[in-house]
């Protein structure tokens, strides 16, 4: 969800300044971090996101 937002933020804000575009792209990132976290009741371990090829 974060990252299609992310995707159409620079995409609608291509003739703007890079720096407003950065910076509310990573508005819409954080606050699509923290919905994930309220919705697991705890943030993501690197772990779990990590995948594990070629471990036995």
């Amino acid at each position: 969800m974060s990252v299609i937002a992310f995707f159409i933020i620079v995409l609608l804000d291509t003739r703007r300044e890079q720096m407003i575009v950065t910076a509310g792209a990573l508005v819409i990132l954080a606050i699509g971090i923290a919905m994930d976290w309220k919705r697991f009741g705890r943030a993501p371990k690197p772990e779990v996101i990590r995948p594990r090829y070629g471990q036995d």
